[in-house]
């Protein structure tokens, strides 16, 4: 269908739309009725003065007015300021840089923690156990996100020597998290904590 868009009585700011094809066919709009739908169509509109503010809301300030009333924030910014923290080495490394750096520090690691985006747990527990082969550091910890509730009963054993724990979401099939914890550990599931999804 062919539009023909003419402005008519200006005075009353109307627009009008006629139909090429089916000339009986007309519509008028002010301009402010035709601003709003074009307006309609963007991304965001639907959205109120307050949710956009909330978008845009500086996070630092979010952050702040979330965790100051326990003492995290603070207790993060302190640890911050330790030599130990300072120590720390963040960043992405091969099996053999990894391997490198533990080699060095081994004798000083109390407790070691991974976590690991997995995507799928049922696609990809051949390849977690096959990297975790790779690096000379037994993790007492491993914690996977994204584990996915596919099959997921079927991994509790992957890993020799650790107990799988997780928690799956309730209204779709993807996301979740699993724990595997060293047997050696003392391990109780405190379920009074549980954030419902």
């Amino acid at each position: 269908m062919q539009m023909f868009i003419c402005k008519l009585h200006v005075e009353e700011e109307c627009i009008s739309w006629f139909c090429i094809d089916c000339p009986n066919l007309c519509m008028a709009l002010t301009e402010r009725e035709m601003f709003l739908q074009v307006l309609d169509e963007l991304p965001f509109s639907s959205l109120s003065q307050s949710e956009i503010t909330d978008m845009y809301l500086d996070k630092e300030d979010q952050l702040l007015s979330i965790k100051s009333s326990d003492g995290l924030y603070k207790y993060l910014c302190k640890l911050q300021k330790t030599e130990e923290y300072k120590q720390l080495d963040f960043d992405y490394f091969t099996e053999e840089h990894f391997n490198q750096k533990i080699y060095r520090i081994k004798s000083s690691v109390d407790m070691s923690v991974l976590h690991l985006n997995i995507r799928s747990l049922n696609a990809n527990h051949r390849a977690l156990c096959q990297y975790l082969q790779l690096l000379s550091l037994k993790f007492e910890v491993i914690v996977l996100s994204e584990i996915w509730s596919y099959n997921i009963q079927f991994y509790h054993n992957i890993l020799p020597d650790y107990k799988f724990h997780y928690v799956l979401p309730n209204d779709t099939s993807v996301g979740g998290v699993g724990m595997y914890i060293k047997s050696k550990y003392s391990q109780t599931v405190v379920k009074d904590y549980a954030i419902n999804s």
